[in-house]
């Protein structure tokens, strides 16, 4: 089947907002937006992931876990623009770090669950600003526009304070995607983000999210745990990248440190057996969550250091680049996270979907990083 802008409506649809308006009028008005990203910044990304395999680059993608529109504020974009700048710091001058945060975008979240119990009552669980506000789970097509907006604003103020960092988000809501796809110079580009990424939850065949990102001109990462086969992952990887362009793909690797050393290995060697251009990134949050006795969704330190190093290690064994990081964090002061302090856990447990790193924390891991690479 060709492709088009909507040719993923003839696909399988999971984890889409559920209007109940109609949104022809809203879709027209997105599509009429100024782009939020222009498509030579995008090239500039592609090219300088088409290094990471062969040069002295490696990727921070790093972030909110789901950005809120009351944060997109002067100051608040300033401190986290200003706190990737701090993470990257302990990384060896030598290596170049291609930058790219979780931010002017990152307002949907796939959730495990639709429903949960709040006050002994049944409501929506929270999907992200774009879908509803976190008071009201009533989804609205109209907050598309508001996405749209926040993040314009978002990323001007962002290249006033620094040009050197890269946009991206999880590409969920398709019909938003749908509206800042242009045909620039005879190749179609999202302009909502430099970078896409599948998730694991729409990351399938036949999926939608599979269909619409195999006609963009975006680098496009693929979250990926133990629940895929290296024949389905090669499949979609063709599918997304049929012309085996290098730095178009990022395998970003979400298995959990329990399941990284038993299924990565196998994985990347299969994929390694195709020859085809992609790069590895380790996510050690998403595989690490669970849920400690006072019903906190947590994450250890322990299980994300354990799981970066087993990363690092299988790589190393099979001679394939560690190409990146992707990290759900926060330069505020949080605890989400356990790390074997006597922190308390409630006491500064603010995250709306899933735990973060607090500052602290990243730091930590950028530590551990620099050693690796360097090792």
């Amino acid at each position: 089947m060709a492709w088009s802008i909507n040719s993923w409506q003839n696909f399988t649809t999971k984890h889409m907002p559920k209007y109940h308006e109609d949104i022809t009028d809203i879709k027209t008005q997105l599509a009429k937006k100024d782009s939020i990203v222009d498509s030579k910044s995008i090239d500039e990304l592609l090219l300088l992931l088409s290094k990471v395999n062969d040069s002295n680059y490696f990727i921070m993608q790093m972030g909110e876990c789901a950005e809120l529109f009351a944060n997109a504020t002067k100051e608040d974009i300033f401190s986290r623009v200003n706190f990737i700048e701090e993470v990257c710091r302990y990384f060896p001058e030598s290596l170049n770090i291609i930058k790219i945060g979780r931010i002017a975008g990152q307002y949907s979240k796939p959730r495990s669950e639709d429903f949960e119990i709040i006050n002994d009552e049944k409501t929506l669980v929270y999907k992200g600003d774009m879908f509803h506000d976190y008071m009201n789970r009533e989804i609205k097509a109209s907050r598309m526009l508001l996405s749209a907006d926040v993040s314009k604003r978002t990323y001007d103020i962002m290249q006033k304070f620094n040009q050197e960092i890269f946009t991206s988000h999880e590409a969920l809501n398709l019909h938003y995607e749908e509206g800042f796809t242009r045909l620039i110079n005879s190749k179609y580009y999202n302009t909502s983000a430099h970078m896409l990424w599948l998730g694991e939850k729409t990351r399938f065949l036949n999926s939608s999210h599979v269909e619409y990102l195999r006609g963009i001109s975006n680098p496009v990462g693929i979250k990926i745990s133990h629940n895929i086969s290296s024949a389905d992952l090669i499949k979609i990887i063709r599918l997304l990248n049929p012309e085996n362009i290098p730095g178009k793909i990022v395998l970003i690797n979400r298995m959990g440190v329990k399941n990284t050393h038993l299924y990565l290995e196998n994985l990347l060697q299969e994929v390694k057996n195709t020859n085809l251009n992609v790069i590895w990134m380790c996510d050690p949050l998403h595989g690490n969550t669970y849920k400690d006795s006072n019903n906190y969704k947590v994450r250890n330190l322990t299980d994300i250091i354990k799981e970066i190093t087993d990363f690092a290690i299988i790589l190393y064994k099979h001679k394939v680049k560690f190409g990146g990081i992707h990290l759900e964090n926060s330069p505020k002061d949080i605890y989400e996270c356990v790390d074997g302090s006597m922190r308390n856990i409630g006491e500064k447990y603010e995250t709306l979907c899933d735990p973060r790193l607090n500052k602290e924390q990243s730091f930590t891991i950028a530590k551990l990083l620099a050693k690796l690479i360097q090792n």
